[in-house]
């Protein structure tokens, strides 16, 4: 009630005065970029695959980063797992809240012809978000490029 009576007080002053609501991983993805602790509790799956054409999964459960890289042309994927150390989920935590990674930014549209999707599942606290950005347009948006240059960068082999 006290909340209704203050927008509507605000909308007759002609100033809005509340603040949209931060999403739930907000807080949570800024507190891990500083806590390691916080940082092993991130769970994430990025998956860039296109069933013509091959492509990457990234799945963070905890510590382990499982990469899954399908070829091109229905050859058997080939799957790696690493280890992150501490502060590279702390680099990560700080990516993903830097970027605001939970905010789907491209509006949903009609599918174009042969269009694949990149999506991004983020879940911290019992906090989910799933963002999506066209394959094609990853470099321009410069979001989840970002996020999967790290991660392959981890699953690389040295």
């Amino acid at each position: 009630m006290l909340r209704t009576l203050s927008l509507i007080l605000a909308l007759a002053a002609g100033s809005p005065t509340w603040a949209a609501e931060p999403h739930p991983l907000a807080a949570p993805l800024a507190a891990a970029a500083d806590s390691a602790r916080q940082a092993r509790r991130i769970q994430l799956e990025l998956d860039d695959l296109h069933p013509l054409y091959g492509g990457d999964r990234y799945v963070l459960e905890g510590r382990v980063l499982t990469h899954t890289h399908q070829p091109r042309g229905g050859k058997p994927p080939v799957e790696t797992r690493v280890t992150l150390s501490s502060p590279q989920l702390q680099e990560l935590a700080a990516l993903l809240h830097a970027q605001a990674l939970w905010e789907q930014r491209v509006p949903e549209d009609k599918p174009r012809p042969d269009e694949s999707r990149t999506t991004l599942t983020l879940t911290l606290d019992g906090a989910t978000s799933t963002i999506w950005e066209r394959h094609n347009d990853l470099v321009a948006n410069d979001r989840l490029v970002r996020v999967r240059g790290l991660l392959a960068s981890w699953a690389s082999p040295s």
